[in-house]
């Protein structure tokens, strides 16, 4: 339903914005369990691929670990927002009981940015939108990086032209991150012939992804996992 209705406003020209807010449990009530942070991470993924137009929306209502995991998968972070929370020298101002959402980072906006810059995060060739940029305001953007491995660049298309140099392994990267996302835990191995299977033939089908979409909904690991029984932690 909410695919569909993104759908329709973005066909109408609209800019689509989907936050994802945790409800916290509600005073009084027993079941505690609600969305895991697997299980938050995993919704963000398949709303990330499944709407790639829409501009999907975090908030500081998230420990600083979660916007890490999920950071490069939505649009925005809103980060000290007033529309979160009324914030004060010491905190956020409301009664914590009673209020629907818990604001887990107080920490102003240029905390937060400070941090991912100190980390030499840098600003990319891409607006939010996917439109080509060369300055971010009045400032030149630096998109030059390393891999880990060492390996250098300086553009987007240097490092295409790295990747695509080892297209073996990215496609295996991409094979094995999809599959943990779809499963929802780690790869064992026992999941390798899974794997090969996958790399084998979304390279036939010229690694688009709705191939490897397709390869992962078909395959057993897919199909015969096994859900937690109610009484499972």
């Amino acid at each position: 339903a909410l695919a569909l209705h993104v759908s329709h406003l973005l066909a109408r020209g609209l800019e689509v914005y989907v936050s994802v807010p945790r409800l916290r449990q509600a005073s009084g009530v027993a079941n505690g369990r609600g969305v895991s942070d697997d299980e938050f991470v995993r919704l963000v993924a398949i709303l990330s691929m499944g709407m790639p137009q829409a501009k999907i929306v975090i908030t500081t209502r998230e420990s600083s670990e979660i916007q890490r995991r999920v950071l490069p998968m939505v649009k925005v972070l809103s980060a000290g927002s007033s529309a979160v929370a009324p914030y004060t020298e010491t905190g956020a101002r409301f009664p914590l009981e009673a209020s629907q959402f818990e604001v887990i980072d107080q920490r102003p906006f240029e905390a937060i940015l400070g941090e991912y810059i100190a980390e030499g995060v840098r600003f990319e060739n891409y607006d939010p939108v996917g439109a080509w940029r060369a300055k971010d305001g009045q400032a030149e953007i630096d998109a030059s990086g390393a891999l880990p491995g060492g390996a250098a660049f300086k553009s987007p298309a240097e490092l295409k032209a790295i990747l695509k140099a080892r297209d073996g392994e990215f496609r295996r990267s991409i094979a094995e991150k999809l599959l943990v996302y779809a499963l929802g835990r780690g790869l064992e191995y026992y999941d390798k012939c899974t794997v090969d299977t996958i790399v084998r033939n979304t390279a036939a089908n010229h690694d688009r992804f709705s191939a490897f979409v397709l390869e992962i909904v078909n395959s057993d690991a897919f199909q015969k996992r096994r859900g937690k029984r109610g009484d499972e932690p």
